[in-house]
């Protein structure tokens, strides 16, 4: 191999790997965004998942130990009266827990779908570098 043919070589193959090298980089942007969407999405299901508790504990519990029967404090129309709230307000609460459960579900998706997506750009990044380690042997 001539002089020239060997310095056409070597600029080619340093031409590739500076395309892998900005190609790698985008790739490692593309992953430090879906890793912040990620975070986010992981705050928003602890979020939730709270929610969904202190719903479950603090709501659920007080609304169902609430003795309204005739016969007590609450006897005739109080009585009465005070059952139909409680009954408006689990009616609201279930509409309230369905809304809860659909966005938490909503979450889980999407986390699912950027755990994909990074599994999908973490093992581009991996190939990225051994394509490049591969390209610097064949240099040195």
């Amino acid at each position: 191999m001539s002089n020239t043919e060997k310095d056409d070589w070597r600029e080619r193959i340093e031409s590739e790997i500076r395309d892998k090298k900005n190609e790698l980089s985008g790739v490692n942007s593309e992953i430090a965004k879906y890793e912040k969407i990620r975070d986010e999405l992981q705050k928003g299901e602890s979020s939730v998942n709270t929610y969904i508790s202190t719903l479950n504990s603090s709501v659920n519990e007080v609304i169902d130990s609430y003795d309204v029967k005739g016969g007590t404090a609450w006897a005739g129309v109080r009585s009465t009266v005070a059952s139909q709230e409680i009954t408006f307000i689990k009616n609201k609460e279930s509409d309230y827990k369905t809304e809860v459960d659909d966005l938490h579900s909503k979450i889980l998706k999407a986390l699912e779908s950027v755990n994909m997506t990074l599994a999908r750009l973490y093992s581009r990044r991996a190939s990225l570098e051994r394509k490049i380690q591969e390209l610097y042997n064949l240099l040195y």
